[in-house]
């Protein structure tokens, strides 16, 4: 919509009472109308809650609709901020309460938003767990299972939701495998001894069980120009 700014008007800047002046479809979103009142431009709707509040250019609000558009176009905005982070990926409960509340929405409202996305499906931690965990399996540098666990945890999964994606990896050790096979291209010119050290201190970062660890390095022992015997 052009001339009209992108940020909501704050609930303290929002006019007590006045008439509508304006009503236009944004130019970036046709399904959302902005609204004016007296020249001013207050937020905007999605078309149906337009109609359902019955407004039109030339009305008059009284004190008590005002704050009713005003409390409609902060829901809506908190929901459209909602889906347009959805949008990009992905995202945990935890992720989505942050970034609404820094954006200044109410706690009320933000948790009202989080229950609608349960709701609708759009919002599911265990799915968004297993997309993390997809995504950081696949290829060639996989990450183990306590790196896994760590960066769900820091993304706000619950343990519960954890246990249960962890849970469903189908093969830890052939992923620690793989990031052994792909790291030991780095190590073959150096000392014996030592790039075994860095290959079983690359994969514990990257967080694989120290048995399936040890198991890798036995297998790749030959490439490593090193014999079983010096194991130990």
């Amino acid at each position: 919509m052009a001339g009209f700014p992108t940020r909501r008007r704050r609930k303290k800047d929002f006019p007590a009472q006045g008439k509508i002046s304006e009503l236009r479809p944004l130019t970036k979103d046709p399904s959302r109308i902005g609204i004016k009142i007296e020249g001013g431009y207050v937020g905007s709707l999605p078309m149906d809650k337009v109609d359902a509040l019955d407004l039109s250019e030339g009305k008059y609000l009284t004190p008590a609709f005002m704050r009713q558009l005003r409390d409609a176009i902060e829901e809506a905005d908190c929901r459209w901020q909602a889906l347009n982070l959805l949008s990009y990926r992905p995202r945990s409960v935890a992720e989505i309460r942050r970034r609404l509340k820094a954006k200044g929405f109410s706690k009320y409202l933000v948790e009202r938003i989080i229950a609608w996305l349960l709701d609708k499906g759009y919002l599911n931690d265990a799915e968004f767990a297993r997309a993390m965990v997809r995504s950081k399996t696949e290829g060639s540098k996989p990450l183990g299972s306590f790196v896994l666990r760590r960066k769900l945890l820091q993304a706000g999964v619950d343990d519960e939701n954890i246990a249960v994606v962890l849970g469903e990896i189908e093969s830890e050790y052939q992923n620690c495998r793989r990031a052994g096979e792909d790291a030991l291209k780095r190590y073959r010119d150096l000392d014996k001894r030592k790039a075994r050290q860095r290959l079983y201190a690359y994969l514990a970062r990257r967080g694989f069980p120290v048995d399936d660890i040890k198991m890798v390095l036995l297998e790749l022992e030959q490439q490593l120009g090193r014999d079983e015997a010096e194991e130990g």
